[in-house]
């Protein structure tokens, strides 16, 4: 077989796994938003939500999206306890079903275990994004008690080999990152994923780590591409090539056979731009169906909302500027946030009030993401930076 058959055919088989291997709560999250534009109706709250809980971090990731203040322990406009407590009964409040904890560093927040058991007793599904650095036996000790179909732990870990971690993340990333999982193996916590980061320094080295992760108890994997924000603005992403393709496709080899690390999140970025996939993105949609892709897909201001350490609330993570801050969840009321006059632009963009996608002939694209468009072009009109299509 030609190397750019071969390529193609990788590239189809895992373009059907994006869109079938989806993990809950995200694949329900994406269901209510198809539901919501099917009915052109928004929900009466937001049904997830984003908190960077910290600014704070003790690492230096230099593709940091939320570009943390790193090897800091005092961050900036950080919040008391007591405040981050109101802001738990707010989302209680209002109905939230999902919130994903996240930073900085989660762990450097010493009332994060009252607030995760908080959420969870309140039958809200919490997710904590960490590197590892806070986890130890009292944190396991803790949440091993709290009910485990209502939470997921996220390690960040991007290769099992700890000079190439390290670089990326920050001396001393690699220990921590496994020290953790070795005491989620001990302490036999369920629900941990590993999440990576592809960059050009650790491409080489992704399926060595999801063989290297059987040795902890670890239930799901997933890695995506590095994105073009915060400290990674003018970072080059990794060109999709046939070395990364086979290593996907014999990490889906390895999870069909083994069956105990299951591949959840498989971003493999713009595949748009490779011209022999075209036939992937090209159907014969009317553009009531073409709008709905990208509205199923993006859900800021619709189902989502971002929660900054200060209080702050914007639409989702991406859209992170000034002019879509929409209030602070301390200060503002729920109608004053959840039907700001932001939210509702933002709810009301279409795929065809985006320049370079609106006459575009690929209808099956979702079009990409507004913020990541707005952080390199300072518009949420264009397409994504990351689209090399010509139209």
């Amino acid at each position: 077989m030609q190397r750019s058959n071969k390529l193609v055919e990788y590239i189809k088989k895992i373009y059907k796994l994006q869109n079938k291997e989806r993990y809950y709560p995200d694949i329900f999250i994406k269901y209510l938003n198809t539901y919501y534009f099917d009915y052109n109706k928004i929900p009466n709250n937001p049904l997830y939500i984003t908190w960077n809980i910290t600014n704070k971090c003790n690492l230096n990731c230099f593709f940091c999206s939320a570009d943390s203040e790193c090897n800091s322990n005092i961050g900036h406009n950080e919040l008391s306890d007591s405040d981050r407590k109101k802001i738990v009964e707010k989302i209680i409040k209002w109905g939230v079903l999902y919130v994903s904890i996240q930073g900085g560093e989660p762990t450097l927040c010493s009332d994060l275990i009252e607030i995760i058991e908080r959420l969870v007793n309140n039958n809200i599904f919490t997710e904590i994004i960490s590197n590892g650095t806070g986890i130890d036996e009292e944190f396991c000790k803790k949440i091993k008690f709290l009910n485990d179909s209502m939470y997921r732990i996220k390690i960040s870990l991007d290769s099992c080999d700890e000079e190439i971690n390290d670089r990326q993340r920050g001396k001393g990333s690699f220990k921590f990152a496994t020290t953790a999982l070795e005491l989620f193996t001990i302490y036999n916590i369920p629900n941990v994923r590993v999440q990576s980061v592809l960059t050009n320094f650790n491409k080489h080295d992704l399926f060595n780590l999801y063989v290297f992760l059987h040795q902890f108890k670890v239930n799901s994997f997933g890695f995506s591409l590095v994105l073009p924000v915060g400290r990674a603005l003018n970072l080059e992403a990794p060109k999709i090539d046939i070395e990364i393709l086979e290593q996907v496709m014999k990490i889906l080899e390895v999870q069909k056979k083994k069956r105990q690390i299951k591949v959840e999140k498989v971003h493999l970025g713009y595949l748009q731009n490779i011209k022999e996939c075209e036939e992937l993105f090209i159907e014969n949609l009317d553009d009531t169906e073409s709008n709905k892709i990208f509205k199923s897909k993006c859900d800021a201001g619709t189902t989502r909302l971002m929660i900054d350490p200060n209080g702050d609330v914007y639409p989702c993570d991406y859209l992170k500027f000034d002019e879509f801050k929409i209030g602070n969840i301390l200060i503002n009321n729920y109608n004053e946030i959840w039907f700001n006059k932001t939210l509702t632009k933002i709810r009301n963009i279409t795929r065809f009030d985006k320049i370079g996608c609106k006459s575009c002939y690929r209808k099956n694209c979702n079009t990409g993401c507004m913020g990541l468009s707005y952080a390199k072009y300072n518009t949420i009109y264009a397409k994504d930076p990351n689209c090399k299509v010509e139209v």
